[in-house]
């Protein structure tokens, strides 16, 4: 206890089921998004910052700027899917592409028309700046 620590030390998850219908993707992505909480589990300096809404950081998949270091990739052309959760503990969504409060998930597809790096961000810019962003490497794909 609390349960918000609970989520704050990465115990969640994501299933994705696809919906019906749903034309196939060249490539998918699963990105979770989620805050970080630097220090001692259940102290109370950790407790105090999950309550007043204090990240150190904000990540996708638990590592905060790892897809700088390790871009998600593609081809140019192929229909790309990416499935987003805000696993939270707080910091509801607010954007104009996926709105997501915490638990919540959805998924946007596009199509890398040229080759190059692209970069992605989360789009409250405090998340961005402090871990929750990277990119994309595209390429022409094998002839």
């Amino acid at each position: 206890m609390p349960m918000s620590q609970h989520i704050a030390n990465g115990m969640y998850g994501a299933v994705v089921i696809d919906p019906p219908d749903l034309p196939a993707a060249d490539h998918e992505y699963l990105l979770v998004s989620s805050q970080l909480y630097l220090g001692v589990p259940e102290s109370d300096q950790h407790v105090a910052k999950i309550h007043t809404g204090r990240p150190d950081g904000w990540a996708f998949n638990g590592m905060a700027a790892q897809y700088d270091h390790a871009p998600l990739t593609t081809h140019t052309g192929r229909r790309v899917r990416i499935w987003l959760v805000n696993a939270g503990p707080g910091d509801p969504g607010g954007a104009q592409v996926l709105d997501l409060a915490p638990a919540q998930g959805g998924f946007v597809e596009l199509t890398f028309p040229e080759a190059g790096h692209y970069p992605f961000v989360d789009h409250d810019m405090r998340h961005a700046e402090n871990g929750a962003h990277g990119q994309f490497t595209v390429t022409e794909p094998p002839r």
